[in-house]
């Protein structure tokens, strides 16, 4: 297994478009389409809003809520070579290579406390990112915004050991979160690889 701090070279062996294609096909992930759908229609977040995808990828969600009129969006990945490609597509106005979960003080000032809204789809998974980049995130809202993510329900678990559900009860209770809502969604496909189970 490649260790978490080492994940952005991981993907840096991985070609932006077979990953897409991969997303679709093999992986049947749909979290994109519900985090996208949240903003734009449950939430109805505002089209100028200023939205940050952290853990952005190749920019699947970015793509989708361009589409929708949404402009003010920045994002950032632990692979160089996907924001590279993510750069060459206009979705985000600003997207950079770093890791989240370092620590807050490790976390790029210039992101800090200036979003509406942070999405992070596909991050909170085993040798990812980590619970604490959820510290991060708290930094870069503003009072008020709204933190909209996704993992798989085995992950989220009270005393499970990647923490991702004890980290979100922690900022629930030290009232930096406040829990809006939860739902549940089926993503993944029967009988292509156990890693991508539904």
């Amino acid at each position: 297994m490649v260790p978490a701090e080492k994940m952005g070279d991981h993907y840096d062996t991985i070609d932006p478009e077979v990953y897409n294609e991969m997303c679709f096909k093999v992986i049947n992930n749909t979290e994109i389409n519900v985090i996208a759908k949240l903003i734009a229609e449950g939430l109805a977040i505002p089209k100028d809003a200023k939205i940050f995808d952290a853990g952005c990828g190749t920019g699947l969600i970015g793509e989708m809520l361009h589409k929708e009129g949404y402009t003010n969006m920045d994002g950032a990945d632990a692979s160089k070579k996907w924001v590279e490609y993510v750069n060459t597509k206009g979705w985000y106005k600003v997207c950079e290579a770093f890791y989240l979960g370092m620590g807050v003080d490790e976390f790029p000032s210039k992101f800090k406390g200036k979003y509406d809204c942070c999405m992070a789809s596909g991050v909170f998974l085993p040798n990812h990112m980590p619970a604490s980049a959820m510290d991060d995130i708290h930094s870069c809202l503003k009072t008020g915004g709204y933190f909209i993510t996704a993992m798989r329900s085995y992950l989220y678990v009270d005393g499970e050991k990647h923490g991702f559900k004890d980290k979100i009860n922690e900022l629930v209770a030290d009232g930096k979160f406040k829990h809006h809502s939860q739902g549940e969604f089926v993503r993944g496909t029967k009988e292509v690889h156990t890693l991508f189970e539904e």
